[in-house]
């Protein structure tokens, strides 16, 4: 996982996103990247390659989108100009297990992550290998990561690009 933390504004963290971005895009590789914002039960079905309950009712292209994405289910990115939100979404109640989602997807064991789920049943992610780019501040780092963060090694999964000096 890579973070990049930068102070707002000044080092253009936006516009390096919007540029890896329009990369993928134009290797018409869209398709590896995850929904910018999932609940944890929906993060994990997208995982393991489960039809969206809307699937019908979706435009062709994102119908196809999603096909061509389930194909790598388990082995996507997570891309995030504002990393800070999925962050502050760890605590929430509603999205628990997001973070150990995030803790068991960073290994890419190649085993099998399963889960069993009150409305669906049993859910198995295949081969889970997940990466993350994302973008925050200093200032919603700190505010987002913690101590137990920082204990039950969600933290350490990243690795932080931050500039040594002020730019030109």
């Amino acid at each position: 996982y890579i973070l990049i933390v930068g102070r707002s504004s000044v080092y253009r963290k936006s516009t390096a996103m919007k540029l890896a971005r329009r990369v993928i895009e134009k290797a018409q590789m869209q398709a590896l990247l995850l929904p910018e914002e999932a609940s944890s039960e929906a993060l994990f079905d997208e995982l393991a390659g489960i039809k969206p309950k809307n699937f019908d009712n979706l435009p062709l292209e994102s119908q196809e989108e999603w096909r061509l994405g389930r194909r790598f289910a388990a082995q996507r990115s997570i891309m995030l100009d504002e990393a800070s939100t999925l962050f502050g979404n760890l605590k929430k109640e509603y999205m628990q297990g997001l973070a150990e989602i995030l803790l068991r997807a960073y290994d890419g064991d190649g085993g099998r992550y399963t889960k069993t789920m009150k409305g669906v049943g049993m859910v198995a992610v295949k081969d889970v290998c997940m990466s993350f780019l994302g973008a925050t501040t200093p200032v919603m780092y700190g505010k987002h990561i913690g101590v137990e963060e920082n204990e039950n090694g969600f933290a350490a999964r990243f690795a932080i690009v931050t500039p040594d000096e002020q730019p030109d």
